[in-house]
């Protein structure tokens, strides 16, 4: 499929230390639109970003933030047909991206699971199995990796979910998709999940919290 009908989002929050170089290892397999969705961070990630050739969606100011939230925006200001969403620590290898461009076709969604959990401390581990055990339970059908940060979705997808989901500060965007969404059309891209090269996971109390609004919601 070209890639002038998909459109990378790049979420950050303080990602000061690696989110230029995360831009040119993408540029290294997709010449289509980044957009870098910035959350409010209060280092110099948007400094860095502009050095790069991509749209800047500054959300500062945002009434509402969180990944959901940014990702949704994202989704409303580019023109693109699909957006693949990924972090912008390293861990979504950007390699990946010219296969999972080829598994859209016929699909609304791809989902990448990772081949293993290597990379997580063994809490966070933990954590990770826990996590996806009451998504499971809350989708009533299995699904590979619900809560997958790296994915492809058709852009009316996520546009949809503005007026779906009632939580959109949380940061599991692929978990609402499902959620709301359980009969779109899968395909699934297996990758090795790789070690964090740049800044700190942004898990913590206040996001468990969101996640298990969503659960019970």
């Amino acid at each position: 499929m070209p890639k002038s009908n998909f459109c990378i989002v790049l979420p950050t929050l303080n990602e000061e230390k690696g989110i230029a170089q995360m831009i040119k290892e993408v540029r290294r397999y997709f010449n289509g639109e980044i957009i870098v969705a910035d959350d409010g961070s209060v280092d110099s990630t948007l400094k860095h970003a502009k050095t790069q050739d991509v749209t800047i969606l500054d959300r500062k100011n945002a009434a509402i933030q969180g990944l959901i939230a940014s990702v949704i925006d994202s989704a409303n200001l580019t023109k693109a047909k699909y957006v693949i969403v990924m972090d912008s620590d390293f861990q979504h290898p950007a390699s990946e991206i010219p296969k999972i461009i080829n598994k859209m076709k016929n699909n609304d969604l791809v989902i990448c699971y990772r081949s293993s959990l290597t990379g997580l401390s063994f809490l966070r581990a933990i954590v990770s199995l826990l996590a996806s055990g009451l998504a499971y339970a809350r989708l009533g059908k299995k699904f590979q990796d619900p809560l997958s940060g790296y994915f492809c979705v058709k852009r009316g997808l996520l546009q949809k979910l503005a007026t779906q989901t009632k939580e959109k500060r949380g940061f599991k965007v692929l978990f609402e998709l499902l959620k709301n969404n359980p009969n779109c059309k899968i395909a699934y891209h297996e990758y090795d999940f790789a070690l964090r090269k740049y800044g700190v996971s942004k898990l913590n109390l206040r996001q468990i919290g969101y996640f298990l609004k969503a659960i019970f919601s």
